[in-house]
C-alpha cells in the first residue's frame, strides 16, 4: 500500500530485524451496513506507518451501498462479498481464507487507527514466537485525551483481547483453526483467545498501541435486543462448556442460572431469548463435549492458569476503565457545574 510505505521512517520499529524484511499483515475489515464509518476507518489506515500490509474488506451482504462506495473511493482496498450475513466469525473466516499474510489483523469497521499502532503490535509479536495473538487498546473515542493518565503498563499477558483489533499469527490459525462459526455475534474473540491460551500460546495486550473505537454507535431496537440477548447468553454458556475445567464450569453454570433468572424477572420480554440460549446448548451438548475433548488433548497449560488470567484481566480492566470514566466525569463537572 503506497500511501503507508511513504510514511515509514527508518526508526519506526527498532525491535525488528529489517534485514529479513517486514512480515506481511493482512488487515481484514468486516462490514455490514457500516458505510457511515468507512471513511474514518480507511482514511486512518492510509496513514498507518507499517510498510507491509494489505487491506481487505469483507462485506456481509450490506444494503447501504458500502461495496460500491469502497470500490469507487478506496481502490487500494480489496473487497470480498460474502454470500450471506452469517456474522462476525464467518465473515472474518472468509477474509482469513482469502489472504496469505504472516499475520492477520481483525479490525472493526467503526475504528480510527493511529499511525503507529500496527508497527507496535508486530514488534511485540516478533519479539517472542510463543506470542500467538496481540491486541491494541480499543480506546473509546470520548476518552482520547485521557489515555496517558491511565496506562501504567506497556504489555500484559492476558486471557483475551477485544476482537475490534486483534493481530493473529498465521501459524496459530493453521494449528488451532479459524474462528468458531457457531458464534454469530459476541464471545467469539474470547473463545479464540482462550483456545489459544490452552494450546500454549501467549495472548498479549499492548497498551502503547491503541485505536479509537466507536462503541454501540447505533443502539438496539427491542427486536434486536432480543436477538443479541439470545446470542450473548448462548455463546457465553457455550464457550465455558467447551473450554473451562469442570470445577470452574460448575461454579459458572450455577452463577449464570441465577443471572438468567434475574434477567427474566427484570426484563420479561427477554424470557424467550434467555431460554433459547440455554436450550441451544442443551440440544448441542454432545457436539460441544466432543469438541471439548479434542481441544483438551492439545492443552499445554493448566486450567487454573487460564482461570487466574481471566480474573486478573477483570481486575485490570475495571481499574483502567474506572480511571478513564472518573477523569471524564471530572471534566464534565467542571464544564457543566
Amino acid at each position: 500500500m503506497k500511501a503507508a510505505v511513504e510514511k515509514v521512517s527508518k526508526n519506526t520499529m527498532p525491535g525488528l530485524d529489517k534485514d529479513r524484511g517486514y512480515p506481511q499483515v493482512s488487515v481484514i475489515v468486516l462490514n455490514y451496513n457500516g458505510k457511515r464509518f468507512l471513511d474514518d476507518c480507511f482514511r486512518s489506515l492510509e496513514k498507518v506507518d507499517y510498510p507491509n500490509f494489505e487491506v481487505v474488506m469483507v462485506d456481509n451482504k450490506s444494503t447501504d451501498d458500502s461495496v460500491e462506495y469502497v470500490k469507487r473511493n478506496y481502490k487500494w482496498v480489496r473487497v470480498i462479498q460474502a454470500p450471506s450475513d452469517d456474522g462476525f466469525a464467518s465473515g472474518n473466516n472468509i477474509g482469513i481464507r482469502n489472504t496469505a499474510g504472516d499475520y492477520v489483523l481483525l479490525l472493526s469497521n467503526d475504528t480510527i487507527s493511529t499511525p503507529d499502532f500496527l508497527s507496535r503490535l508486530v514488534e511485540v509479536a516478533e519479539s517472542d514466537k510463543t506470542i500467538g495473538i496481540v491486541g491494541a487498546w480499543p480506546l473509546h473515542y470520548e476518552y482520547k485525551k485521557y489515555k496517558d493518565n491511565v496506562l501504567k503498563h506497556q504489555t500484559l499477558q492476558v486471557s483475551t483481547i477485544c476482537g475490534a483489533v486483534m493481530l493473529i499469527r498465521r501459524d496459530v490459525l493453521n494449528r488451532i483453526g479459524l474462528l468458531d462459526e457457531n458464534h454469530f455475534l459476541y464471545w467469539e474473540d474470547t473463545e479464540y483467545c482462550w483456545r489459544a491460551n490452552l494450546y500454549g500460546y501467549k495472548v498479549v495486550q499492548v497498551y502503547n498501541s491503541f485505536i479509537y473505537h466507536i462503541v454501540n454507535a447505533s443502539g438496539f431496537a427491542t427486536e434486536s435486543r432480543k436477538r443479541w440477548t439470545y446470542e450473548f447468553i448462548k455463546n457465553k454458556i457455550y464457550i465455558h462448556i467447551k473450554l473451562m475445567n469442570v470445577g470452574y464450569l460448575g461454579f459458572f453454570l450455577v452463577y449464570e442460572i441465577l443471572r438468567s433468572l434475574g434477567r427474566i424477572v427484570i426484563h420479561p420480554y427477554l424470557t424467550r431469548s434467555v431460554i433459547n440460549g440455554w436450550k441451544w446448548n442443551l440440544n448441542n451438548l454432545g457436539k460441544i463435549w466432543n469438541e471439548r475433548k479434542r481441544i483438551r488433548l492439545n492443552k499445554r497449560i493448566s486450567d487454573w492458569s487460564l482461570v487466574k488470567r481471566i480474573f486478573n484481566d477483570e481486575l485490570v480492566n475495571r481499574r483502567d476503565w474506572k480511571r478513564l470514566h472518573n477523569l471524564a466525569e471530572h471534566d464534565r463537572k467542571i464544564t457543566n457545574p
